[in-house]
């Protein structure tokens, strides 16, 4: 299949704001702008509007989650599916979750069009995600953790990594968060984004509790951003306004949902994330404590990259579990760094920018669809 015959339908299963959506919104404008008909499917959400600004088919499908459809519904829910492929002229297939596949598999039934699906982390329950995985024609890892767990149910796949815009993501010497909220120029501010639910809520939490105990410490005027929401989120910001009164100043501020990825970085003297948020951060020129759903991993630098990259930013695989004396531990040690300084961390944006370039990459997704027969 030549690039210009590819037309390629992205299925979500909703338009959130999360690392794979994120991931799927930038790809499918990098596909865009090297002539590629994209089209993206999915549940309305609050990224939606974001999408619809790139200029190319969205269509909203109202995948069941939680039952079956109804059998009066059925034939027509099949019907609209597969209207939007013979009107699109769709000749591939991407899933980026798994709730999705059934749906599409079943109206795309007898018309020979190749399925791919890519596999953004190990938090789905397993018997699920390998049957998936069985049922399309060719799977991406996003990571080494990820086609390592799924070799060992004998399916193969390649791994093409996250990728973010370079271009976009760079360090912003006018800090305008700062301002924002009132934060002091001379404040050290530590950025944890992430989605507030599950184990990232948890990690939230235990970066919460360590710098209050640093603040009841340290000389530093030290000040916590978070950037997200999630189904923890009430519980985050309890916890929030009890160590705020502990600490007699409102050194913790919740920021919620953000689409200034940049200025929220650029602002903070150190980030604290996984997995897209790690990258994007480096890619900023800022510190990175890399911590995931799984475990710990530290400072990222030049002595552990090979580290990070094999066990994704902690997100898919780590060496060690995350805890509150073990953040508290790296967040004391870049704070005492005499080289902690805005516009440093080149040579981390540089090593990010060979791995997860999304020009690099989207040139490898492109020459992997043209591979699927």
């Amino acid at each position: 299949m030549n690039k210009s015959d590819i037309r390629i339908m992205m299925v979500l299963d909703e338009f959130n704001l999360g690392g794979m959506e994120t991931y799927t919104f930038y790809l499918t404008k990098a596909l865009l702008e090297m002539g590629i008909h994209v089209v993206v499917i999915g549940r309305k959400g609050i990224f939606y509007d974001e999408f619809k600004k790139l200029n190319c088919p969205i269509y909203t499908v109202n995948f069941p989650r939680y039952h079956f459809i109804k059998p009066e519904n059925e034939e027509q829910f099949y019907n609209d599916l597969r209207t939007i492929i013979e009107k699109e002229r769709i000749n591939l297939v991407n899933f980026h979750d798994l709730l999705p596949v059934g749906y599409l598999l079943k109206a795309i039934q007898g018309l020979n069009i190749p399925t791919i699906l890519t596999v953004h982390g190990l938090y789905f329950e397993n018997d699920w995600l390998v049957q998936t995985a069985k049922k399309v024609n060719a799977v991406i890892s996003v990571s080494l953790p990820v086609q390592a767990h799924l070799q060992k149910y004998q399916i193969p796949s390649k791994v093409i990594h996250n990728g973010i815009d370079f271009d976009k993501y760079n360090y912003d010497p006018k800090r305008e968060l700062r301002h924002e909220i009132g934060l002091p120029d001379d404040a050290k501010v530590i950025l944890y984004a992430g989605r507030l639910a599950y184990n990232k809520a948890e990690i939230c939490r235990l970066i919460l509790l360590a710098c209050s105990e640093i603040n009841k410490t340290q000389v530093q005027d030290i000040h916590v951003v978070v950037a997200g929401t999630g189904l923890k989120y009430a519980e985050i910001q309890q916890l929030a306004n009890k160590l705020n009164k502990i600490n007699r100043k409102n050194f913790i501020h919740l920021i919620g949902k953000r689409h200034d990825m940049q200025n929220c970085y650029s602002s903070s003297d150190c980030v604290i994330g996984t997995g897209r948020v790690a990258i994007e951060a480096m890619a900023c020129k800022r510190p990175v404590i890399a911590i995931g759903s799984v475990g710990h991993i530290g400072l990222v630098d030049q002595k552990n990259y090979n580290e990070t990259l094999k066990y994704y930013f902690g997100d898919h695989d780590a060496k060690y579990v995350y805890s509150k004396d073990l953040i508290k531990k790296d967040i004391i040690n870049i704070l005492s760094s005499t080289n902690f300084s805005p516009g440093t961390g080149e040579v981390g944006r540089e090593w990010a920018k060979m791995y997860f370039d999304l020009k690099k990459i989207s040139l490898e997704v492109i020459e992997f669809f043209q591979s699927i027969k």
